[in-house]
């Protein structure tokens, strides 16, 4: 059942998201959150999604979003910041 596969990975990927930087967590976090509802969605449409978009409304994607950036907001602000990370050329 890849639903259950999905749900699986999604567990285990819930453990992952602390060990990220502080920076990182509330956008990994929101990501986390919304496809998880999305999975539920698609369980709702009884995996038809052919015939149906499976989607998170507006309204809450910005209940879910919004604390997110406002907690990044914060982290950014309080923390010193990270060295700057730029691409190395390749060769």
């Amino acid at each position: 059942d890849q639903v259950a596969t999905t749900r699986a990975v999604y567990r285990r990927a819930a453990q992952g998201i602390e060990m990220l930087s502080p920076w990182a967590r509330p956008c990994v976090a929101t990501a986390y959150t919304l496809y998880s509802e999305i999975l539920d969605r698609i369980e709702y449409l009884d995996y038809n999604v052919f015939a149906r978009r499976a989607t998170v409304g507006a309204t809450r994607k910005l209940r879910v979003a919004g604390p997110a950036a406002a907690r990044a907001w914060w982290v950014r602000r309080s923390l010193p910041s990270e060295p700057a990370r730029t691409a190395r050329p390749t060769t």
